[in-house]
């Protein structure tokens, strides 16, 4: 029952963490001045102001750099027909500008073959595509210690909400005969999103993690980080 209530905590602080990223992006015209109020106290929560100041065994302590590798799943980003192989492949990098905020910028790839049906016969697709783009990650795990009275370690654990906005280009392989199925023409196009996740550190420069929501390249995500820096 405590593990269970512990659970319920996480979650609601990662919806309310999101909620924080989204409402900032896009406060209604309602009150004009509630929203510029609350736009100045992000903006200095931005740069650390008002936010505790953990040391350098803080993991994501000022000057950190962390570099990741990942792949989705749900994707969201890529047309959905057939059936399809492989799955994304996402390197990022991110660097703490302070103790709870870093800055990043990302890149992938993912080249699937897509296997449907026409008619009486069937028909193989190949995608190739890239994306790029720049991410801002909020590490809040001591906030949730102390506003839940929780003591998960900070050394060990990392909660941690990531927007991202960036590009996605994609181009077919398709036989001649089938190409007027479907568009199989080349495609690229702006994207953006949000995502909350839970990061395992074994060892002070590995870690490993899980993460859910909009992200670069579908609803789930799941991958190992290195710590380059500090």
């Amino acid at each position: 029952m405590v593990l269970s209530r512990n659970y319920m905590r996480l979650f609601f602080c990662m919806v309310f963490t999101l909620h924080l990223f989204s409402g900032m992006a896009s406060a209604p015209n309602l009150d004009m001045q509630a929203n510029t109020s609350s736009g100045r106290k992000f903006t200095r929560m931005l740069f650390g102001h008002g936010l505790p100041k953990n040391g350098n065994r803080w993991p994501f302590a000022r000057g950190a750099m962390w570099v990741s590798v990942a792949t989705g799943m749900k994707l969201n980003v890529y047309p959905d027909f057939g059936t399809v192989s492989n799955l994304p492949l996402m390197l990022a990098t991110d660097y703490s500008y302070n103790d709870h905020f870093a800055l990043g910028i990302y890149g992938g790839y993912y080249a699937p073959t897509y296997s449907d049906v026409y008619g009486n016969s069937s028909y193989q697709s190949k995608m190739q595509s890239f994306v790029g783009g720049a991410r801002l990650t909020f590490h809040f795990c001591d906030l949730f210690n102390r506003s839940f009275l929780e003591v998960l370690n900070t050394r060990k654990w990392d909660l941690y909400a990531t927007a991202h906005a960036g590009i996605v280009y994609y181009k077919w392989e398709v036989a001649s005969g089938y190409r007027h199925i479907r568009d199989f023409s080349p495609t690229s196009f702006f994207t953006g999103g949000l995502v909350a996740g839970i990061r395992y550190m074994p060892l002070p420069r590995v870690a490993f993690y899980a993460e859910a929501g909009k992200g670069i390249f579908g609803y789930y995500g799941f991958g190992a980080s290195f710590k380059i820096m500090k």
